[in-house]
C-alpha cells in the first residue's frame, strides 16, 4: 500500500520583486523517518538552494504527479523553506523537518546559475567516466595488478576495503573504481600510471 505523503497544495504568486509568473509554493509532508532525498546545490554565500535532481525524492515525485502545472524541476530554486531564507536554518530544516513549506522560483540569479552549471558539468563528467572505465572482477589474477597505484591497497577484495570494484582504463591499467574516479574528477584526465590522455568530453 503506497505511503500517504499528505502533500498539500498551495499555489501562490510571489509579490516580492514583482516576480509573479516565476514563483510558486509547495508543501510536502514526509512519511515517517524516511529521508527527503532532495539533491540540491548549496553554498553559504548563495541565496537559496538549487534543485539538481528532483527524481530521487518520493515526496517531490508525488507532488509533481498531483500538480504537473507546478512541478518541481531541476534548476528550480528553493528561496524559502519553512519561513527561513538563510543558509544555516534552511539546511537544518531540510535535514530534520517533517514538513517542507517551499517557496520556489523558476528563475536563477547569476550565482545560482553558476552553481547549477557546475552541477551539470560534474554530472556529465561522471557519465563520461562510467562510459570510460570497464569493471572487472577483483579476484586473484583478474585485475592484472596486485595493488591500486593511487591508494596502494590490494586490488583483490576491493569492495571490502572501500575502494569499490576493480576497473580498467582504455590503456589497460587497473585501479579501484572510487580511487580512479576521484583522481579523474579532480581534473587529472590522464592515467596515473602511464600518463596517457583520457577523453572525458
Amino acid at each position: 500500500m503506497p505511503c500517504p505523503f499528505g502533500i498539500r497544495s498551495a499555489a501562490h504568486q510571489l509579490e516580492r520583486q514583482g516576480a509573479w509568473a516565476s514563483s510558486y509554493r509547495a508543501v510536502l509532508q514526509r512519511c515517517g523517518e524516511e529521508p527527503w532525498n532532495m539533491q540540491v546545490a548549496i553554498h553559504k554565500h548563495m541565496e537559496g538552494f538549487v534543485i539538481t535532481n528532483p527524481c530521487c525524492s518520493d515526496a517531490v515525485q508525488q507532488w509533481n504527479d498531483e500538480h504537473p502545472e507546478l512541478s518541481i524541476q531541476a534548476g528550480h530554486v528553493i528561496m524559502e523553506l519553512n519561513g527561513f531564507s538563510d543558509y544555516s536554518n534552511m539546511r537544518e530544516q531540510l535535514r530534520s523537518a517533517s514538513t517542507l513549506n517551499l517557496l520556489m522560483s523558476t528563475v536563477r540569479d547569476a550565482d545560482q546559475e553558476k552553481a547549477f552549471q557546475v552541477h551539470l558539468k560534474r554530472e556529465g563528467l561522471f557519465a563520461a567516466l562510467d562510459a570510460l572505465v570497464v569493471k572487472v572482477h577483483s579476484v586473484p589474477g583478474d585485475c592484472g595488478a596486485e595493488a591500486c597505484s593511487i591508494c596502494h591497497e590490494d586490488m583483490d577484495g576491493a569492495e571490502n576495503h572501500g575502494g569499490g570494484c576493480c576497473v580498467r582504463l582504455p590503456c589497460g591499467h587497473h585501479f579501484h573504481e572510487l580511487c580512479v574516479k576521484k583522481w579523474l574528477v579532480t581534473g587529472k584526465h590522464r592515467c596515473p600510471l602511464c600518463n596517457g590522455h583520457l577523453d572525458l568530453q
